[in-house]
Formats: structure tokens, sequence, C-alpha cells
């Protein structure tokens, strides 16, 4: 098992370069390109200690420095389009804890009459409460999770935010294993807004398709602005 995680580790040193250097030469917006690749776990935060342990030449090591620079040119945002949007998209809140919390609260009323466990029972049965009173909370209080169009967008707590104040957006991931988390992250001049996105209906990737089909939109219908990050 170590031998074989050695040789994987070993594998992507030597890859990663490479990989680097095709993709930042080949890809309009290596801000995305960046953001995206460090959220899947193929390479790591420009500076961490980890990126030690990357194998290049002294060749490859020059084209990635030159490539870098790249990130302190203006950015240059790709436009994206999908037919599947229309004017506004709504997301809303995941139903998934539901079904789940009313499976252990059947599962504990059954394990009380059948065998008449009923500690055990009372726990699955406050279990599944929790996780589906948690869920029909959060739907009542805020009907959807996220709303977003050409001119803004806004979440379910009310924060409403217009595209004409973000400069950039991300969708960024925290934690490891269970502990994950994903958040958006939008910033602006005067604009700073960080919002888990794990509570969602839909995943991360979806969420930030979404997020850069909307912004093109933006971008088209207001002359083709672009980003200053």
């Amino acid at each position: 098992m170590i031998a074989g995680f050695i040789l994987a580790w070993l594998w992507w040193s030597v890859h990663v370069i490479r990989w680097k250097i095709w993709a930042y030469a080949n890809v309009a917006d290596i801000h995305r390109l960046e953001q995206k690749a460090i959220r899947r776990g193929l390479i790591w935060k420009r500076g961490s200690f980890w990126e030690i342990t990357e194998l290049a030449s002294a060749k490859q090591r020059a084209q990635l420095n030159q490539l870098v620079n790249r990130f302190e040119e203006p950015r240059l945002i790709e436009q994206v389009e999908d037919n599947r949007f229309f004017a506004e998209y709504t997301i809303g809140f995941s139903k998934f804890l539901l079904p789940l919390g009313l499976l252990f609260i059947i599962g504990g009323i059954w394990l009380s009459m059948a065998s008449g466990k009923y500690i055990p029972a009372l726990f699955a049965i406050t279990v599944g409460a929790i996780m589906s009173i948690s869920v029909v909370r959060k739907m009542a209080l805020k009907k959807f999770f996220l709303r977003v169009d050409d001119a803004a967008i806004e979440f379910g707590g009310g924060t409403k935010i217009q595209w004409s104040e973000i400069e950039n957006f991300s969708i960024k991931r925290e934690g490891i294993g269970k502990t994950t988390r994903f958040y958006i992250i939008l910033e602006g001049k005067n604009v700073f807004e960080k919002v888990e996105i794990n509570d969602a209906s839909r995943g991360a990737d979806f969420i930030e398709h979404l997020l850069e089909v909307y912004y093109s939109r933006y971008l088209k219908k207001n002359g083709g602005k672009k980003s200053s990050m």
C-alpha cells in the first residue's frame, strides 16, 4: 500500500508540470482553470509547501515561470453559453436528508414495536426527527437556496448582489474527506460574500457552470466588460 502511494505521487510529480505547461499555454481564463484544478485536487495552490514535490527539468521550470506571469495580466473572461438556462434559474435546498430522516423514524418505530428495544429506537427516532426538521425548516424559512439571472445573484437568506458589483467569483473547497465544504466566493471593490453550498440541491461543478453562463450573459448585455481580476 505504501509503495503504491509513493509510485502514484511520483507519477503525479512528473506529469503535473507537463499538464501545467500545456494547460496554462492553451486556456484563455487561466485564473478559472487554476481554481478548478485546485478544487478537484489536481494541483496545489501556488506557493504551497507541497509544490516542492513537483519534478521539473530546468527547461520545464523556465517555461512554467514564464506562463505563471499570465496571472499578473488583466483577466480574460471566457464567454460561456448553455441553452438549458432561461432568463432566470433557481436552485433549491437538497432534500436528501428528508427521506433519510423519515427512514430513521420509521426504523425506530419498527424497532420499538418488534423487539422492545426502546433506547436504540428512541435514538433512531430522535436522529431522524432532527434530520427531517432541519430540511423542512430551511425550506420554510428561505424558500430557495440560490437564484441567478443576467443582472444579479440572490441567496435565499435575502442577500442580493448585482453582477456589476462583482469582479471575481469562484467555487472553493475547504477541508478533506467528510469535513469537505464547498463555498461560493464573490469578490468586488465593496463586496465579499462567502456562502456554503453543501445544502444546495445542485453540486459545486453545476453551480460554477451556472454562474459562468449568467456572468457571460451579463458581459454580453453590457458590451463585453471584462473583469479587472
